[in-house]
């Protein structure tokens, strides 16, 4: 059975080279010429580019926001035409407040997602949660299930590139037998001044354990969210602010967000 769970607002305020001649050689000596060569690094150049553009800190926004909902299909209409620089300057106002529903750090193929509301269920911690595995797909495909979720699901996200990775907590939780789930995200709009929205998909199966069975948890919970994502915001010096590659004693916490929660 599925069932909607809301979690209330905290407290804050919410991505060849031409070929060369060729050297006479002895019959019967085959190599690979520089074309190839040049077209398998071209290819490489290619994706190192495109895994540049989902890397570093960034800041996610549920896609069931209401105000993000509005900004996105103004009224609830179904119109040929989705909104994405209206959900960017909407989610601009939240990051100002420090409003945010989670965040990610990527670096290469393997980041961390971060929400307060993902935790444990008898000591009320936070898990930390890895996404592992991380490629870059072109296109980027969704299951039906996944695209389902989605505001408009016959309208995004558009066919294009993107990345996509597996999800799983970091550290052996007491009480968890198992945990995995999908991340996936592509750049979906680009604005004159270089301003950039992600929208994306994100889930977590959660196991647990006997003993936490025995305390009336589980046996498992699926959380599943679709999400609009925008870079971190800087501090004075420059520097991102956000979860970073290191595990932080404190952060601010994160605005309630509705997910999709089978049980």
């Amino acid at each position: 059975m599925t069932k909607r769970v809301t979690r209330k607002k905290s407290r804050a305020s919410g991505v060849s080279s031409p070929a060369k001649p060729t050297a006479r050689r002895p019959a019967g000596r085959t190599r690979k010429t520089p074309k190839s060569r040049g077209a398998r690094e071209a290819s490489e150049e290619a994706e190192q580019g495109a895994s540049s553009i989902f890397s570093g800190n960034m800041d996610l926004y549920s896609c069931e926001l209401e105000s993000l909902k509005e900004a996105y299909l103004p009224d609830g209409a179904e119109t040929a035409t989705v909104r994405y620089k209206e959900v960017y300057e909407k989610i601009w106002e939240l990051q100002l407040r420090h409003e945010y529903s989670a965040r990610i750090f990527l670096d290469g193929d393997q980041g961390r997602f971060r929400t307060d509301t993902i935790f444990d269920p008898i000591s009320k911690d936070e898990y930390e949660i890895s996404i592992i595995h991380i490629e870059m797909e072109d296109p980027l495909t969704f299951s039906e299930d996944e695209r389902a979720l989605l505001p408009a699901p016959e309208l995004s996200p558009p066919r294009g590139a993107g990345m996509s990775g597996r999800t799983s907590t970091r550290f052996g939780y007491c009480g968890v037998s198992d945990a995995e789930g999908v991340f996936k995200m592509q750049r979906v709009w680009v604005g004159e001044g270089g301003e950039e929205l992600f929208e994306g998909y994100f889930s977590l199966d959660v196991t647990y354990s006997y003993t936490w069975i025995m305390a009336g948890h589980g046996p498992e919970v699926a959380y599943k969210m679709p999400f609009w994502a925008v870079r971190a915001r800087r501090d004075q010096l420059g520097e991102e602010i956000g979860l970073g590659p290191v595990f932080l004693e404190s952060e601010e916490p994160n605005i309630g967000w509705k997910w999709s929660v089978d049980t």
